[in-house]
């Protein structure tokens, strides 16, 4: 009963914890230019409310004008002074005066330019600035490519070849998939030079470009295959680019690729706080494993489980895997990625085999 108070106690004050820093920390987004404000039915920047709106501009004028107004009238007053001063107390001359009085309305005109260009600058500036983490991982990398003859060129010599080896009865051989991927390796590599690879190209349908990307990605391609030895990853890959080619009619090139926003997914720091305190474990089943390693850094504190799809094979030879068992809580979880199983034609394979493994829960991925 103790117990059960405290960790309802507990939680209520990771709860509190969270609100606050969640209004903390929308309130530090609004106030540096992070996030949009809504204001007359639009939704703006704070800094544009006091830029771009009329009537605050105008108050911003009207102080300068109440100033030179009064720059002015004190001008004035000292010039009446000085003429029926009979005395010589005022010391200045009317010039002196007059100088002195253009000095101060040039003075209030330049603050009053120089506080606009300022929160001008810092406007764009935060923006920029904000763009620039956000989006770092993806600046370095055009936002779009559009295919050479040459780059199509080498990528039909590529399934080209493959379909003609393709026809050998003993295409499956060690000896023949090795032979064929060492001899398009040279228009792989061509093809990862020019930048081709460098994009993520949609899952739920085959082109040129996704089929040679997910072969360049089964090896390294700086090394040849040895010839005796066979390499799980290579088969499969070159299997599925022969399947495709034989059953897909819509099997064709991509003219040009616009990459998608590839701006990290901005995880909230009430979020990151009620997970920390609460998360036990996190399973990754695959396709993309960069962006959970990066989470593992940004959410330390739970356990962390992976396992590689079919666009993370370049990871096989560090030492990842397709499937892993893992025990939590006497529970058995069998995690793949499940394109080994045909997944995306039903999971009766899978969870037989989940079954044979002696495994009582069964997640798998890539249905995208």
């Amino acid at each position: 009963m103790a117990e059960s108070f405290l960790s309802k106690l507990l939680f209520t004050i990771l709860k509190i914890i969270c609100w606050a820093v969640n209004r903390l920390t929308q309130l530090f987004e609004i106030f540096s230019g992070l996030t949009k404000v809504s204001f007359n039915g639009e939704r703006i920047f704070l800094f544009d409310v006091f830029l771009n709106n009329t009537t605050i501009n105008n108050i911003y004028w009207g102080m300068a004008l109440i100033g030179i107004v009064l720059c002015f009238g004190f001008a004035i007053f000292a010039v009446i002074r000085k003429m029926f001063d009979a005395s010589g107390r005022v010391q200045m001359s009317i010039g002196q005066i007059i100088t002195e009085g253009l000095k101060s309305i040039i003075l209030i005109l330049s603050m009053n330019a120089i506080l606009t260009v300022t929160l001008t600058g810092t406007d764009i500036l935060m923006r920029q600035v904000n763009y620039l983490f956000t989006n770092a991982d993806g600046l370095s990398q055009a936002e779009s490519i559009t295919y050479t003859d040459e780059q199509c060129a080498a990528m039909g010599r590529a399934l080209g070849t493959i379909a003609n080896y393709g026809m050998n009865p003993s295409f499956n051989s060690r000896y023949n998939l090795n032979d064929c991927f060492n001899t398009i390796r040279p228009d792989l590599m061509y093809l990862e030079d020019q930048g081709v690879f460098d994009y993520h190209y949609p899952q739920d349908s085959n082109s040129w470009q996704s089929i040679l990307q997910e072969v360049a990605a089964s090896a390294d391609l700086r090394y040849e295959l040895k010839a005796d030895v066979y390499y799980e990853n290579v088969a499969k890959s070159l299997q599925h680019a022969l399947d495709v080619m034989r059953t897909d009619a819509s099997f064709r090139p991509l003219e040009k690729f616009k990459k998608e926003n590839t701006a990290l997914l901005q995880i909230p720091l009430d979020r990151i706080i009620f997970l920390s305190g609460t998360l036990d474990a996190a399973f990754f089943l695959g396709d993309g494993i960069e962006d959970f390693e990066r989470m593992k850094k940004e959410l330390p504190g739970p356990r962390y489980e992976a396992v590689l799809g079919n666009c993370d094979s370049y990871r096989l030879l560090e030492g990842g895997s397709w499937e892993k068992t893992v025990e939590i809580g006497g529970i058995r979880f069998l995690l793949m990625h499940g394109h080994r199983h045909s997944v995306k034609s039903g999971i009766q394979r899978a969870a037989d085999y989940a079954i044979a493994k002696g495994a009582d829960v069964l997640l798998y991925g890539h249905t995208h």
